[in-house]
């Protein structure tokens, strides 16, 4: 089984989602395929440094087996899931650390790593039918 894992990053907005992106693929099932995606030069050198192959989110990407992507991110996703690499995913979405309201409308499974949550968020999001966790170790196993 093929994941796509994406993650924001840049100079400007800093590391912590590719730090933690990574943390998390560490605990994801041996068998999975992982596949890092990178959309500027800060996240590609990021993963390059780290010894991890990644691809260009705007390039083509074969599909076939792709089961989940993860993407953790704050910003909405719905422009970055309009990239030609990413038109053809039917598989699940997986939506890390965002409080984006149209972004969480379109992600399968939510997590948020913090237990600090706003609360109006939480309870729109109680509202739609979404797998929720907030811890990203407790979840890592129940992606499929």
């Amino acid at each position: 089984m093929k994941v796509f894992w994406y993650a924001d990053g840049s100079t400007k907005d800093g590391y912590g989602h590719l730090f933690r992106i990574i943390s998390i693929q560490k605990l994801s099932p041996i068998h999975y395929e992982n596949i890092f995606l990178y959309s500027n030069d800060t996240q590609k050198n990021f993963y390059w440094s780290k010894g991890i192959n990644a691809y260009d989110i705007k390039a083509d990407h074969d599909h076939d087996n792709v089961a989940h992507l993860i993407i953790d991110s704050k910003k909405n996703i719905s422009e970055l899931l309009e990239q030609r690499s990413l038109k053809k995913f039917c598989g699940k979405i997986i939506l890390i650390d965002s409080p984006n309201m149209d972004s969480i409308d379109i992600a399968d499974i939510l997590i948020f790593p913090s237990f600090y949550i706003n609360q109006d968020l939480v309870k729109q999001i109680k509202t739609k039918d979404k797998k929720v966790f907030f811890s990203t170790s407790s979840c890592a196993n129940k992606f499929t």
